[in-house]
């Protein structure tokens, strides 16, 4: 879907666009939306960061105007190898081994598919959600 959330760079409560588009893209029988620019640049989900896994089994997210989300930052923060942004097309999503969303509210999460290319649970995921797990809670 080209779309892009406003100021998406600002975690803001301005979500109806956001949202409306989800809710779209399920009345068409998908789970959750994919925000690209016009040039099929991907951004970021509705409501989550998206990152992909490359044949050598790294995670790279795409370098686009987005909210780098709190659970996004705390993967990347926790890992101990370099992160990965590249600019990732629709295009480019076959040369991907797999896909993972995260958000605050559901952790990490294996994306199966985007419109046809398809992908099983890669071992990263349950790296990557076993890293975010193990994360200590700060005290406020």
């Amino acid at each position: 879907m080209v779309y892009s959330r406003d100021h998406p760079e600002i975690k803001h409560v301005g979500l109806f666009g956001a949202v409306h588009q989800r809710a779209l893209a399920q009345r068409g029988g998908y789970d959750d939306v994919l925000f690209t620019a016009p040039d099929g640049t991907i951004s970021e989900i509705a409501t989550s960061n998206i990152g992909f896994i490359s044949e050598s089994g790294q995670l790279v997210w795409p370098a686009a105007d987005m909210l780098s989300g709190i659970t996004m930052c705390l993967i990347n923060q926790d890992r101990d190898e370099d992160v990965l942004s590249h600019t990732i097309t629709v295009t480019d999503l076959a040369g991907y081994v797999g896909a993972v969303a995260t958000n605050a509210a559901t952790g990490v999460r294996t994306i199966a598919a985007v419109d046809d290319t398809a992908w099983s649970e890669h071992p990263l995921v349950a790296e990557l959600r076993a890293h975010y797990e193990s994360i200590p809670p700060e005290k406020i």
